[in-house]
Formats: C-alpha cells, sequence, structure tokens
C-alpha cells in the first residue's frame, strides 16, 4: 500500500466510524532528505518539536509506513536515509502552515529558522 493509500484508508474509517472532524484543511506533500546522515534522533526531535506547534495530526509516510509526526521516536523508526522521500501529511485547521513550516525544515536539512 502506498502512503497516500494509507492515509486514504485512515480517512475512510474515520469517515465511516463516524469520527468527523471541525478541521477545515488536509493538505499533503512530499519532501526529499538531503541531510547527510537521514532522519536520525537530532533531526526527528527537531520535526516533532516543531510539529506539535500545530493544532493539526501530522503524520509522516516512507517505505508503507505511517507514524505520528509529533513523536520522536515514531520519526526514527522510519529509518529514513539520505535521498529518501517522505510524505507529510496535516490535517486539521493550521494543516497549511504546518506543512510548509516543517517542509522548509526538512529542506532545510533540519536547519531551525532563528528567530529575526
Amino acid at each position: 500500500m502506498s502512503p497516500q493509500e494509507s492515509i486514504d484508508s485512515e480517512l475512510t474509517l474515520n469517515s465511516r466510524l463516524g469520527v468527523m472532524s471541525t478541521n477545515t484543511s488536509s493538505e499533503f506533500r512530499e519532501v526529499l532528505i538531503r541531510h547527510e546522515y537521514g532522519l536520525h534522533f537530532r533531526p526527528a526531535d527537531l520535526f516533532a518539536r516543531m510539529a506539535t506547534q500545530f493544532e493539526s495530526e501530522i503524520r509522516v509516510s516512507f517505505n508503507d509506513q505511517t507514524v505520528n509526526g509529533k513523536s520522536i521516536l515514531d520519526l526514527a523508526t522510519l529509518a529514513a536515509e539520505n535521498g529518501s522521500t517522505l510524505l507529510i501529511h496535516a490535517d486539521g485547521p493550521d494543516a497549511l502552515q504546518a506543512l510548509s513550516a516543517l517542509c522548509r525544515l526538512v529542506e532545510s536539512d533540519f536547519q531551525p529558522e532563528l528567530p529575526n
């Protein structure tokens, strides 16, 4: 099952179970890991910390595995190496903002933006 099929399946199951969301947006985007060591604990920590700043649910998929994007351990279990493509899915009222910030973080080789 592809990452997008996994997400679609989860959304369909929630719909069948009557789990209705008040969120207004569901967004997803693919992003390439260019960090020399891939998605190890330090980048996973940075990603999870940033993800927790958003109300939206964040899911990350790689190699037919989808995990909670707000969990350092879940992210590390993906074992995504340099050159891997992740599918990041955000579902909630601030999904677009969350997705943009998380993609910028990955694309910057996990160098967080410093406040001005």
